[in-house]
């Protein structure tokens, strides 16, 4: 599904902040759990993100640099997750989780049942 279906352009600016937030983000974190995003991957998925400063998915420039964009918003940005520093993130904590013995996945458990 891409914004332009959901009628990105009719989306007020905090509207489509939400957007991200809540929809595009959280299909983001659940790839970026699993797997690691290649670096393409992660732009061309900022690059339709772009949709927030302009209403479409066209091409133009931005008023507001990406880094403030993924301030937190306590600090005067719009909370947006760094997608990248995201799923290095969720990376580092599965690893974590495995080499402690503490993933809940079943493959992790067999393995260390027989092994």
């Amino acid at each position: 599904m891409t914004v332009s279906m959901v009628g990105g352009h009719f989306l007020s600016f905090a509207a489509r902040v939400q957007l991200i937030k809540s929809v595009l983000m959280a299909i983001n974190t659940y790839w970026a759990m699993a797997f690691v995003l290649p670096k393409g991957v992660i732009k061309e998925i900022e690059r339709r993100w772009s949709f927030l400063w302009q209403g479409t998915t066209g091409s133009g420039y931005s008023k507001v640099a990406w880094a403030r964009v993924c301030t937190p918003i306590e600090e005067g940005g719009l909370g947006i997750r760094n997608l990248s520093a995201l799923n290095m993130a969720m990376i580092a904590r599965k690893l974590w989780e495995v080499v402690r013995n503490e993933s809940r996945s079943i493959w992790s458990n067999g393995y260390t049942t027989f092994g």
